[in-house]
């Protein structure tokens, strides 16, 4: 898949359009790589495995202005699947997201 198609996708899951992106590839272990460039690339060309992490950041802040501060979701209701059945599932993408 190319990476530009790959940031079109991220779309609807991150909630930040594609030209607001700027993302980074750490290794599994967590530690910084490279940055992402290059939408008619491949991610197996940019150097993506599995178990690797892309951060997304938002260049736009858009979305980060829209979240107040202070707003605590640990109360809110929600499904958390465990570790180990999501390991077990094939061709998943794990997406960590957080708004700074």
């Amino acid at each position: 898949m190319a990476f530009g198609e790959f940031k079109i996708k991220l779309e609807m899951v991150v909630g930040i359009y594609a030209q607001d992106m700027k993302l980074e590839l750490h290794s599994p272990d967590g530690k910084f790589c490279s940055e992402l460039v290059g939408d008619d690339r491949t991610l197996e060309e940019m150097g993506v495995i599995d178990n690797s992490i892309i951060h997304v950041n938002d260049v736009s802040q858009k979305l980060s202005s829209l979240i107040p501060q202070d707003s605590n979701t640990s109360n809110v209701e929600h499904y958390v699947i465990p570790d180990e059945k999501y390991s077990a599932r094939k061709g998943n993408l794990f997406i960590l997201f957080y708004i700074i």
